[in-house]
């Protein structure tokens, strides 16, 4: 099954924050299919700080192993994905619930 992303986001787990720090760099600059993508740290890290101060944080929020991405092209599959940041140890699209096709 493939899953096409409709300028979608998505995060991307990595071994240790070492290696997602390097990473971080390295992605800030990247094209994917040709569209420029957002990097950012997920986490007290990251450069967004409108989080939702209601909400309580759990412990995906502030992890140091992980990327999120958003910007890449309709047409980027999860195997692209995949491709394109080998040093991830995951990929993770969030999906909607109700028909299991990507938020964003």
């Amino acid at each position: 099954m493939h899953i096409w992303f409709l300028f979608s986001y998505a995060y991307l787990r990595f071994k240790d924050e070492k290696t997602a720090d390097a990473n971080y760099k390295l992605l800030s600059d990247k094209k994917l299919c040709g569209s420029q993508i957002v990097v950012d740290y997920v986490g007290e890290k990251s450069k967004n700080k409108s989080v939702n101060k209601a909400k309580p944080l759990s412990v995906e929020d502030l992890d140091p192993l992980r990327l999120y991405i958003r910007g890449f092209s309709r047409s980027t599959r999860e195997a692209d994905l995949r491709k394109h940041f080998p040093k991830a140890l995951s990929v993770t699209v969030p999906l909607k619930k109700k028909d299991n096709t990507p938020i964003g």
